[in-house]
């Protein structure tokens, strides 16, 4: 059986990529792409840790701990692509 906390965890994820749809939606940001994948990898995440309480418990912990890896790298990604495209200050 799953906990509420995790389907509300689950729920809150999903509340925060709808506040970052509108951020995600313009094209010129850059590490769009890997901003997007992270916030998928993180859904899918907390999807399977609701899932993994009704059945398939390993296959679906080991995609969670995989699916938050992913989304850890993407994000990283896309900070590092932001960071690296930002104009470069004097002084």
């Amino acid at each position: 059986m799953f906990q509420e906390s995790e389907v509300v965890i689950l729920g809150l994820a999903l509340v925060a990529c709808r506040v970052a749809h509108p951020l995600l939606k313009n094209p010129d940001l850059p590490g769009r792409l890997p901003l997007l994948l992270g916030f998928c990898a993180m859904i899918a995440a907390h999807l399977f840790t609701v899932v993994e309480g009704v059945f398939w418990p390993v296959a679906c912990n080991i995609l969670e701990h995989l699916a938050l890896a992913a989304s850890g790298l993407a994000f990283a990604l896309a900070m590092l692509r932001m960071r690296t495209s930002l104009p470069q200050r004097e002084g």
